[in-house]
Formats: C-alpha cells, sequence, structure tokens
C-alpha cells in the first residue's frame, strides 16, 4: 500500500541534500555541480525508502536488488559527471541561466536549478517506491532491468 508519509520523507532526504549543494554553489560561485548530484538524488529516495520499510519488514531479495542497481548506477554517473564538469568553470547551458536570471541569480538559483531539479527527481523516484515496497515474485523483467544497469544501458 503507498504511503504518501515515506514517499514525503524521501523528498526532505532530497531537499537537504539540494539544499547543501546550493550552499556549496554560494562558495564556489558555480552551480555545474548539480549534474553530478543528480543521480544521487535517486539514490538518496531509493535508500530513504527502504530504511523505512526495513522498520517493518525484513530486508528482502527485492529490495537489496533495487538498492545494489541503484547504488551502481548512481555511482557510476555521479563519477562520470564529477569528472567530466571538473575545474572552476561552469557549465555554459548554467551561464546562460545565469545571465537570464541576474541580478540576484545566488538566491534564484535556489529554486531555479536546485529546487526544480530536487522536485524533477523526487517525482521520477516514485518508481523506486514503488519497486522497493513491492512484493511481487522475481520475473523476467527484473532480470531484463539488472542485464541493462549493469551493461549501462
Amino acid at each position: 500500500m503507498f504511503s504518501w508519509t515515506i514517499y514525503f520523507y524521501s523528498l526532505i532526504t532530497i531537499g537537504l541534500f539540494a539544499l547543501w549543494g546550493w550552499l556549496l554553489s554560494l562558495a564556489r560561485n558555480n552551480v555545474t555541480h548539480i549534474d553530478s548530484m543528480w543521480s544521487l538524488f535517486f539514490g538518496l529516495a531509493a535508500y530513504t525508502t527502504a530504511l523505512f520499510v526495513l522498520f517493518n519488514e525484513p530486508l528482502s531479495s527485492r529490495v537489496a536488488m533495487v538498492l545494489t542497481l541503484i547504488t551502481i548506477w548512481a555511482l557510476r554517473l555521479f563519477i562520470y559527471l564529477t569528472w567530466r564538469n571538473w575545474g572552476p568553470h561552469e557549465d555554459s547551458r548554467y551561464v546562460a541561466i545565469r545571465a537570464n536570471n541576474e541580478p540576484n541569480f545566488w538566491l534564484k538559483s535556489l529554486y531555479i536549478v536546485f529546487g526544480l531539479q530536487a522536485m524533477l527527481a523526487w517525482i521520477i523516484s516514485i518508481s523506486l517506491y514503488g519497486a522497493i515496497t513491492g512484493n511481487t515474485a522475481f520475473n523476467w523483467l527484473d532480470y531484463a532491468g539488472c542485464t541493462l544497469i549493469l551493461f549501462g544501458f
């Protein structure tokens, strides 16, 4: 059964991480690291949901599989984007957003960049909620999903 409470806890977790990213952007005067944070939002949503599920029932093979796969995917994308964007430069997309939203982009970036991406990640993460809280038996779709993620598709 769907629990809005658990789903909202994942929003709080993602939101706090986005707030930390925004504070980092103020120190760096650069918002490019939001790209690296994107995949970690999903990892946070999955682990938050799993934590609440584990309060009521033991770790199932489905939960373990979802957490393993989301961790592999999130870390791989995080490492790649961090490596690609490393340095003091700001991505040209964010330079354009900054130019279009002056004055006070430092404040506007909280909701234009960090808040927006956090909300989108939270909405998309509802599929992780279903995968973690579902109690159906493994089927061919589970194995196909594992294969796709493990081979990088």
